[in-house]
């Protein structure tokens, strides 16, 4: 996973069609540890198209040369 560490923690971005990417709308969501709310990052937020990139991603990976 391609991260990025900064003041406040690791940042981490979508996996889809074989490349690291950032959101769509380049929001994201703070990742904090539950037992003393330590901020350990931020996370890239998903939404329609990263979930349309990622099935036609994986649609085209399924359907690739190995198949025939």
């Amino acid at each position: 996973m391609e991260t990025v560490t900064t003041a406040t923690g690791i940042d981490c971005k979508h996996f889809i069609n074989g490349q690291y990417v950032d959101s769509a709308n380049h929001n994201t969501f703070i990742n904090t540890n539950p037992a003393n709310e330590e901020v350990l990052g931020s996370v890239a937020e998903g939404g329609k198209e990263e979930i349309d990139q990622a099935v036609t991603a994986a649609k085209n990976a399924l359907n690739g040369p190995w198949r025939t």
